[in-house]
């Protein structure tokens, strides 16, 4: 022999000591990081709740502060509109379809009168919920199903506006559309995973209502809904829900404090891709607080190959999806034209059944100030003809293409959704002049004609 070999036994000793080495050390500097970035995790979500930004973490309001309000009126009515969907949804469709081309027949409007009628406990649930603060729905009071059937009872409430307007019966109509419109500020609140209804429809039944009611008295109660049903903060909201979807996901997937286990390995990993997942949202929240258009940049960033990697920790990426922000950004426009209509309908009771030359004519007495286009930045066209007048936005295309509405129907028509719609014209409401317009003297001033 011409050397000294050592024992096979230690030398297999040495290479398991040196793994078990190697082991600990990755472990321990697992852990550190770990710790590290737990701390990092713990700090952000301090300062995010500091600054009183919906995390999720909050434990629920106990049930005695939201005595007196309406989220369990809602939620009640809920679930009846749920055990009746099959019913009112075969009468919606019926009447959807014919307005979408025009007036509602006699027939169907009996129709949907005999429906309405046996619906009478869910009507009184939600009018008494109109008159009542809504604060948001209370963790445990309106599960998934319920939350669904939030849209069925939004469709139900719409459906009673359009009968009662097309029965010619404007008081009445009057009181339903603020009941709607207030069903339409809860409906736009967080509800449940994906939910965001499409209420356009309401501006189209004010559209529809408001030439036939000739109190001063209903205009004012209707302007007045209008402009609280005017969700300026939506993206904002529909952010901060999505931006706390993503919290509870990674800390409930963390589980920090738990034992040893494969998710906590991963960890730092996860965490720092949590955390760059917030930067995210923090840029966005920024571009939600700058004024329109400019806020409607708002998109999901595309998540990267590692993000990718960690999505069942981290949740949805930043921002919101485009069809989110198409339905948000209409709805405001929905409203800002109802709220024109509405005021140009207080001019015409005003001036003897005249109508303003101009949108200007309508500030300050009828309207405090022009409603903005949310995809202009710029005051809400107006038109007028002599036999109509149109008030709309320039729509996603961003392109004023002068009142030739394709994104909503006319005179306050339309089918029951256009969520998956993204209109290339237009988005606004054309109104008939109902009434005679009084000749101006040379003087300006104005004598009534029958």
């Amino acid at each position: 022999m011409t050397g000294l070999r050592a024992p096979a036994g230690k030398s297999s000793f040495r290479r398991v000591a040196i793994a078990l080495l190697v082991f600990f050390f990755m472990v321990g500097l697992n852990a550190v990081q770990d710790y590290r970035e737990a701390r990092r995790v713990s700090v952000v979500l301090d300062r995010l709740q500091s600054a009183g930004v919906p995390t999720g973490l909050k434990p629920p309001l106990p049930a005695s502060a939201i005595a007196g309000d309406s989220g369990a009126l809602y939620a009640a009515a809920a679930l009846l509109t749920g055990s009746r969907a099959a019913v009112i949804d075969r009468v919606a469709k019926v009447a959807e379809a014919e307005m979408a081309k025009g007036p509602l027949t006699k027939a169907t409007l009996a129709q949907v009168g005999e429906m309405l009628g046996s619906q009478r406990d869910i009507f009184d649930l939600i009018d008494r919920a109109g008159t009542q603060p809504f604060s948001g729905f209370a963790a445990g009071t309106l599960y998934g199903y319920q939350t669904f059937y939030m849209a069925e009872l939004y469709r139900l409430a719409s459906q009673r506006s359009v009968y009662l307007a097309s029965s010619g019966n404007a008081t009445d109509a009057t009181s339903a559309l603020l009941s709607e419109l207030a069903l339409f500020r809860s409906a736009g609140s967080p509800l449940g995973d994906g939910v965001l209804p499409d209420r356009f429809p309401t501006a189209e039944h004010i559209a529809l209502a408001v030439s036939q009611v000739s109190s001063a008295q209903n205009l004012q109660a209707l302007a007045s809904a209008v402009q609280a049903a005017d969700d300026d903060a939506a993206l904002a909201r529909q952010l901060d829900r999505r931006r706390a979807q993503s919290i509870e996901r990674f800390v409930g997937r963390a589980r920090y404090g738990a034992g040893l286990s494969w998710d906590s390995l991963v960890r730092p990993w996860a965490a720092g891709a949590f955390l760059r997942n917030l930067d995210l949202f923090g840029e966005k929240a920024a571009t939600v607080r700058r004024p329109w258009p400019d806020r409607l940049d708002v998109a999901q960033t595309p998540t990267s190959g590692t993000a990718r990697w960690f999505s069942n920790w981290v949740g949805e990426p930043a921002g919101l999806p485009n069809e989110a922000i198409l339905v948000i950004a209409r709805d405001v426009a929905a409203m800002r034209a109802a709220a024109m209509v509405v005021a140009v309908e207080r001019y015409r009771l005003a001036h003897g059944g005249a109508y303003p030359a101009s949108a200007d004519e309508l500030v300050p007495q009828f309207i405090t100030s022009l409603p903005i286009d949310p995809y202009s930045g710029k005051p809400m066209r107006f038109l007028a003809s002599a036999n109509d007048y149109t008030v709309y936005s320039i729509g996603p295309d961003r392109t004023d293409n002068n009142g030739a509405i394709t994104g909503a129907a006319a005179s306050g028509f339309a089918g029951s959704s256009r969520q998956a719609r993204a209109p290339a014209g237009d988005i606004g409401l054309r109104i008939a002049k109902s009434r005679q317009t009084p000749p101006r003297t040379a003087g300006g001033t104005q004598r009534t004609t029958n």
